[in-house]
């Protein structure tokens, strides 16, 4: 009887792989882990907020996530096969926010706990390594293990701080000489220790890194792409955006995390 049900535990537990990995928008229509994506915000037909993908050669955008919440700030791994994101149960600034990570090749996710004492979340930011999630809040910087580690939240302090907050900024080149930021007048611009503010659009928002060698934002209902030194810009194509597409993260896939 006990190996009875060890099989059946077994049998169950492939059927519900099987499924979740059915459930996943993305397959058959994004190869996850092997192509350049972006994934970003948007209003759906609902007029929801939910996630999209689109691969980075541009083309037909994929909805990831089907809530009534409102969900932001999604940043994809080095290895693109799984995202993190803010999800939040209201608009207002007091709602409460969970930390959620994705599994970008079977839809699966999972809520990376942060202690209720550090208040509304307004920043994530992959680690070098790819195992650390960076969570800046209300009260503080905060450390979040993800799978297969256990699930964890440590407070950042001492040197740890100023590593997240370079985990935060957007920084350029190699090895790294500016970050992008909102400029004074409005747009994007790019500045650093020895570089001045120097605006790369006036109509951008949302900056992105596109690589080591390139940047990008969202204007108007898409996206554009350039590279850090001079060189001509080009608009990504994509098919039926949705409305208002924002705050998007890039995965090469190949590229390693600072």
């Amino acid at each position: 009887m006990k190996s009875l049900h060890l099989r059946t535990t077994a049998t169950i537990a492939l059927l519900l792989t099987a499924a979740a990995c059915n459930l996943s928008p993305l397959r058959n229509r994004i190869k996850v882990g092997e192509e350049p994506i972006v994934v970003f915000v948007g209003e759906g037909v609902d007029g929801n907020t939910d996630l999209f993908v689109v691969p980075a050669s541009g083309g037909t955008i994929v909805q990831l996530t089907f809530t009534p919440l409102h969900e932001s700030m999604p940043r994809i791994n080095a290895r693109g096969d799984a995202v993190a994101f803010v999800r939040t149960r209201d608009t207002v600034k007091s709602a409460p926010t969970e930390v959620i990570l994705m599994n970008l090749l079977n839809g699966a996710e999972r809520q990376l706990p942060v202690p209720d004492s550090a208040g509304p979340i307004t920043l994530i930011a992959w680690g070098g390594n790819g195992n650390t999630l960076y969570v800046r809040s209300a009260r503080g910087s905060w450390l979040l293990s993800t799978p297969p580690e256990p699930p964890r939240a440590t407070a950042a302090t001492g040197a740890e701080v100023a590593r997240a907050d370079s985990f935060f900024q957007l920084w350029v080149g190699t090895p790294p000489f500016a970050y992008l930021t909102r400029c004074a007048e409005g747009g994007i611009c790019a500045q650093g220790p020895n570089v001045k503010a120097t605006s790369l659009t006036t109509e951008g928002h949302d900056p992105l890194l596109w690589g080591v060698d390139s940047v990008a934002w969202f204007e108007g209902d898409g996206m554009v792409i350039r590279g850090i030194g001079p060189g001509s810009v080009r608009r990504m194509l994509w098919k039926h955006p949705p409305g208002h597409p924002r705050d998007g993260s890039y995965s090469g896939v190949i590229e390693a995390g600072r």
